[in-house]
């Protein structure tokens, strides 16, 4: 059953990815040509296609990603959840320079879990309200 579950997800990855990107450089061509053109709809539907190409490329990402951590055994351990948090945050704050974000986390909380399984949930969440906290800027 998990061999038909890992064909199945690097199949359906594997066969998306291309015309998911191919749609991706066909939107980038489409910016660049509404952009010289100075068509503020056109580029506002070219962004919206290349941040859709981008959202489902991460979606592949994570399928790839969930597909790989399934198979780890869970090995629980004692760990000061609030230092983890604290990192992922800078590490995307460094590597993200359209906007700034605030973390407020309570410190010295620990948690018994599996850090690298919680990490990935960890990281998952903070890049996705890190993300929705630029478009409600920007609307």
């Amino acid at each position: 059953m998990n061999e038909d579950l890992n064909t199945f997800s690097y199949t359906l990855t594997h066969d998306l990815k291309t015309p998911i990107n191919i749609n991706l450089m066909i939107g980038k061509f489409i910016l660049e040509k509404f952009e010289r053109m100075n068509d503020h709809e056109g580029i506002r539907d070219a962004q919206s296609i290349i941040q859709n190409c981008d959202r489902m490329n991460e979606l592949i990402l994570d399928i790839l990603q969930l597909t790989r951590i399934s198979h780890q055994e869970i090995e629980t351990t004692k760990f000061n959840l609030s230092e983890m948090v604290q990192h992922v945050f800078n590490e995307i704050k460094l590597n993200t320079k359209e906007h700034s974000c605030e973390l407020n986390c309570m410190p010295n909380q620990y948690v018994n879990a599996d850090m690298s399984m919680l990490r990935i949930a960890i990281t998952n969440l903070i890049n996705n309200a890190w993300k929705y906290s630029s478009k409600k800027r920007r609307g």
